[in-house]
């Protein structure tokens, strides 16, 4: 006999379907469609990781509401992970708010038969199980629960591996899409399991240690029979029924100070006060007070709902009046319901009483054996539990994806090559959130020279991480990042950047956020490696431009510019030389246009004269520089010292490092200066010049001025919209 119960027991716990809270394959995927469809994913996606289709973007021959649907689905196998799906917040130690290893069923099926994997001396709290946390103010992950791989942390690490190619100990997966998109299906797969754990709590029997989770009616005499734990009249009710009403509709999200576990449990409501504020609770404590689960009602463990929070008082006067219900067999019978009028939500069909209920009034732990639930106290309980479990969802999914970067982007160029990237990073997190204590990791990735335009011949190339150190809501800060190899030039206009930080977001820890960006544009490139003329037609000067009075010459050696200007000994005799390009043309007759995100970009060798030429105190008679003209008379003028010419109060004036790369922004050279900028603005040419002006008395030496110009260029950085 005792092996034939066993055998019964082990079919009826392998084979129901309705054993855990919710349906797997029904009610958690259709809850999780509808959360995606309430938050904010399918823009954040777009917006923050450039995915075209959104929350259709195909991973690994899924889409992304399948990966998080299929993960809701999941979590309840193998069977024994479901023993890990219960909290109850009125245990403030969360070590101990799981199921209670009391039930020796849960022993029977979970290790006694090695069905499953968890023993349970070692059964988890939903909340734990699912964040790893252990109590409302810190976070312990060794030594308190089983590792769990699909929690809100595997989640997290997924999501890092996926956006940077590294695993968390800083190896490199393989730098490629599939590699790559394995980790993010994984990251919704644990996100949808978080959230299957989470939606568990919009089940009473889940919040109030009710394993054994019965619906049959109280007078019948199933009720002691075994497979009365098996099933649960809540969940199949809602698995029935699935009504488009309740999961088309959201409610709450608490308003506590912004937390992971305060989406479960804000440590708020410990059963001495009721709180009328729903939204300032986490979802187990909102159904913890304000419903029942079949055999908790009115049970002295749990102070709300109470006799108190109902209508008991008319019933005790004859006061209530019977409802007329047909099940679904068609019989039809008087039924009369208490309603929950006050702590908390008001609940039409509440419990209904039995015959003996009256009678059992104000017995201790008698009332609660004679009240019962069915399908109308289900309906009302679904109409506020299930938008709720919807509304908190959403909540939860864009609380993951909540970080917001934006990014003002700049290359940086070298010997025909993008070697640097300069970012200015602006936190527009939500809520006020500081990133911090954390590091921020570049990864670029770029189709090269006759690749293939679909991105599976793409190179992918790491950036040298660097220190985030702390950056407050609405705050920028620049950051410049080291390529660990160059991309060439020509595939500039491929290269898609993707931004990492990894740290601390409002306060979580290990939180990552991600942001797409793309270069910006090359208005103007010069590097000198197609000869004289260049990539833009320069024009030079020439001997036959001055008098025979020295040597004039501009060459190309190993892809820089050499201008010397030479002037023998003398005292009436000039001499110049110059480079020069202009911006206006028929089709552009007013020049460059230059906005506020325009830079300038040049490296400038040698800029050397071997002897200054005599002249009065504060002048000098031997220029050399680079100027560029704009409109309205505005002039930029970089030389070094001793070796500049003063136009006037419409020029900025700059000497910079030789043999550096110079990187300036246009319009921030004109502020500094006091110049106003106007609008718009142009630039109309940039010059090369060398100058030896006549002297007032004759000189001894050869004056020799010599430049070397490696590189000139105009770039538009890309500001990615909020």
């Amino acid at each position: 006999m005792r092996a034939a119960l066993i055998f019964i027991l082990c079919h009826a716990v392998l084979c129901s379907q309705t054993l855990f809270a919710f349906n797997d394959k029904v009610t958690h995927p259709h809850l999780t469609d509808s959360a995606i469809k309430k938050a904010n994913l399918d823009e954040f996606l777009k917006e923050s990781l450039d995915w075209e289709e959104g929350i259709n973007t195909v991973l690994e021959q899924k889409t992304v509401v399948k990966w998080l649907e299929s993960g809701a689905e999941l979590e309840d196998h193998p069977a024994c992970r479901a023993s890990n799906h219960f909290h109850d917040p009125l245990m403030g130690d969360w070590t101990m708010s799981g199921l209670t290893d009391t039930h020796w069923l849960v022993n029977l099926w979970c290790y006694g038969f090695g069905f499953g994997q968890y023993p349970p001396d070692e059964i988890n709290s939903n909340i734990t199980w699912a964040t790893g946390h252990t109590s409302p103010s810190e976070k312990e992950n060794t030594g308190v629960r089983q590792f769990n791989e699909w929690d809100w942390d595997s989640a997290r690490e997924y999501y890092y591996i996926y956006l940077t190619g590294k695993d968390f100990p800083g190896r490199e997966i393989a730098p490629d899409d599939h590699s790559r998109n394995k980790y993010m299906s994984k990251c919704f797969g644990a996100l949808g399991q978080v959230l299957h754990l989470f939606q568990d709590m919009a089940v009473p029997a889940h919040v109030r240690n009710d394993f054994s989770q019965g619906h049959t009616d109280v007078t019948s005499d199933s009720q002691s029979a075994p497979w009365h734990w098996i099933g649960n009249g809540f969940e199949a009710f809602v698995k029935k029924n699935d009504s488009e009403t309740w999961f088309s509709e959201s409610m709450g999200g608490n308003s506590n100070d912004m937390s992971l576990t305060n989406f479960w449990d804000t440590n708020t409501y410990d059963g001495s006060v009721p709180i009328t504020d729903e939204n300032m609770l986490g979802i187990a404590e909102y159904t913890n007070l304000n419903f029942v689960s079949a055999y908790t009602i009115f049970s002295k463990n749990y102070p709300y709902p109470n006799e108190g929070s109902t209508n008991i008082e008319e019933y005790i006067l004859d006061n209530l009046s019977s409802e007329i219900v047909t099940d679904g067999d068609g019989v039809t019978r008087e039924v009369t319901y208490f309603s929950k009028t006050q702590h908390g939500e008001h609940i039409d069909h509440f419990v209904i009483p039995s015959y003996l209920s009256k009678e059992m009034v104000g017995i201790e732990g008698g009332i609660e054996r004679t009240y019962r639930l069915d399908e109308r106290c289900f309906s009302d309980y679904a109409a506020l539990l299930i938008p709720r479990a919807v509304g908190y969802s959403a909540g939860l999914l864009d609380y993951f994806f909540r970080g917001k970067l934006q990014v003002t982007a700049l290359p940086i160029f070298y010997a025909n090559s993008i070697y640097a990237v300069a970012l200015h990073v602006h936190n527009l997190t939500p809520d006020g959130e500081t990133l911090k204590n954390g590091t921020f990791s570049l990864i670029a990735r770029y189709t090269p020279a006759g690749g293939n335009p679909d991105g599976s011949d793409d190179i992918f190339i790491q950036a040298y991480d660097v220190e985030s150190g702390e950056l407050q809501y609405d705050q920028g800060a620049d950051v410049q990042f080291y390529l660990s190899e160059p991309v060439p030039v020509e595939s500039h206009e491929s290269v898609k950047c993707m931004l990492v930080f990894k740290g601390t977001l409002g306060n979580e820890e290990n939180a990552v956020v991600g942001k797409s960006f793309s270069l910006g544009q090359i208005k103007f490139n010069e590097e000198w490696d197609n000869g004289l003329n260049g990539n833009y037609q320069w024009m030079h000067a020439t001997p036959d431009d001055n008098p025979d009075n020295g040597s004039t010459s501009n060459a190309i050696d190993y892809g820089i510019l050499l201008k010397d200007n030479i002037r023998y000994a003398g005292y009436r005799t000039p001499r110049f030389n110059s480079s020069y390009i202009d911006f206006t043309d028929t089709d552009n007759p007013n020049g460059m246009p230059i906005t506020p995100d325009t830079y300038l970009q040049f490296k400038i060798d040698d800029l050397s004269i071997n002897e200054q030429p005599p002249a009065p105190e504060g002048h000098t008679t031997a220029w050399q520089y680079l100027s560029l003209e704009f409109n309205n008379g505005l002039g930029i003028q970089y030389t070094q010292k001793g070796q500049g010419i003063n136009w006037g109060s419409d020029i900025a004036y700059y000497t910079f490092n030789l043999g550096s790369i110079i990187v300036d922004n246009i319009h921030g050279l004109f502020q500094n200066y006091g110049i106003t900028v106007p609008d718009p603005l142009y630039l109309k040419s940039i010059e090369l010049t060398q100058q030896l002006w006549d002297l007032s008395e004759p000189s001894t030496v050869e004056h020799r001025q010599h430049m070397e110009v490696d590189s000139i260029r105009i770039v538009e950085s890309n500001v990615e919209p909020e």
